[in-house]
Parts: structure tokens; sequence; C-alpha cells
């Protein structure tokens, strides 16, 4: 059986080639994981277009845009809100989160 990547592996080369060093990923803001959720969801939004239609770049790139957006994604947490664990309701809620920012950006 072949074998995948080692995601591990790779991560410690890029710190490497980055000159960086992991870090507790609690230390960081709301902002900070919204920003690493958001590149996170539009990976998994263009996997999905690319194994459901594999058709032109173009019109997955527009799809992505319709999907890749705050409503959806205010939608996308009100279904999962359940199954998230305290911690994860208390950072998606907590002070910094994106939310309660969003009149301050819109001003």
């Amino acid at each position: 059986m072949e074998q995948g990547i080692d995601l591990g592996k790779v991560s410690g080369s890029l710190r490497e080639c980055f000159g960086t060093s992991a870090r507790d990923i609690r230390e960081y803001s709301g902002l900070t994981l919204a920003y690493i959720g958001d590149a996170v969801y539009e990976l998994i939004v263009r996997t999905f277009l690319v194994e459901s239609e594999n058709s032109q770049v173009s019109r997955m790139t527009h799809e992505a845009s319709r999907l890749v957006n705050a409503g959806t994604q205010a939608r996308l947490i009100e279904a999962v809100q359940d199954i998230l664990t305290e911690e994860e309701a208390s950072v998606q809620d907590g002070p910094g989160s994106p939310q309660k920012c969003h009149h301050i950006q819109s001003l």
C-alpha cells in the first residue's frame, strides 16, 4: 500500500524554511483563527467543486465565490452549533470574533 504525505514532516520543513516555530493554537485571537479557518473552508469548497463537477476553472471560481462568503459561513456555523465543543463555541463567540467586529469593519 502506498504511503501518503507525512503532514508532520511537511509542517516541520515549512516551519524551518520560514523560520517559525509551533505555537499552541489556543494562543491565537479569534480573528486569527477566523483568517486560518477561511483558508481551510475555501480549500474544502474548492476540493468539493473539483470532485463534484470538475468543470471550467472560471465556473468553479464563480461557484466558490458564491459559497465562500460570510453569509454562507454564518449558516454553516448555525448548522454545526450543536456539535461544537464548549471550547470551540467559546472561540466562535468570544472577544475578537469576526461576528463581534463586523460592525466596526463595515464602517
